[in-house]
């Protein structure tokens, strides 16, 4: 690709400097059915035209009847990108649980994830939240450009009350199961082995608490 084109790129998105120039297609996160398209469409193309890059456009639905709803959306987005016939621009209405699980399915290397600084991504834990952005750089090495559109924040799947409060009781199940056989191991084995089989539970402890994070 011509250099000048890289240092575009470079100068579009300053945080990415470090990263490889072989960005061929944009994966870009469409996280609200209300997001301003004029923006929008400005921002997405003046990161696509000078280089020709592929767009792949991806709303998340959290259930099926939203999907046309997304369709829809995503299509009117599409045609303002595409009105100049500078993009080319595929469209995907993704059913995953999360944002990040649609990434890791959709992310092929060259892509470039773009999304709205907002977005959210929470593990297993209630307290455990970080920026999208940061997630998808630490876990799947994937490079990310986060934009600020107005009305593209974060509105992906909303959690149910059940899934809600199986966050809270699948973990403090694990941790008040596990205390109760640490105090009984205590209790019936005071000595060097009681130790171990302590010791023992609090390893499977964290590996299960991990495993669920």
């Amino acid at each position: 690709m011509p250099a000048k084109d890289d240092d575009y790129l470079a100068r579009a998105m300053p945080h990415l400097a470090h990263a490889h120039h072989g960005v061929v297609r944009l994966l870009v996160l469409v996280s609200s059915l209300d997001v301003y398209p004029v923006e929008f469409a400005s921002q997405i193309r003046a990161l696509a035209s000078p280089r020709q890059i592929e767009v792949l456009m991806v709303g998340l639905s959290g259930t099926s009847d939203a999907v046309w709803a997304w369709r829809r959306h995503l299509t009117t987005l599409a045609a303002g990108l595409t009105e100049l016939g500078a993009v080319r621009v595929r469209i995907e209405v993704a059913s995953d649980a999360s944002w990040f699980d649609a990434v890791r399915r959709l992310y092929r290397p060259g892509d470039l994830v773009v999304c709205h600084r907002s977005l959210i991504h929470r593990g297993a834990w209630p307290w455990q939240r970080t920026t999208l952005s940061r997630e998808l750089v630490t876990r799947l090495r994937a490079p990310t450009c986060e934009l600020d559109v107005p009305g593209m924040d974060d509105t992906g799947p909303a959690r149910s009350l059940a899934q809600r409060v199986l966050m809270w009781a699948v973990p403090l199940a694990l941790i008040t199961a596990f205390a109760a056989l640490q105090y009984a191991i205590q209790v019936n084995n005071p000595g060097p082995v009681g130790m171990v089989l302590l010791a023992g539970t609090v390893v499977v402890e964290i590996i299960l608490l991990a495993v669920l994070a």
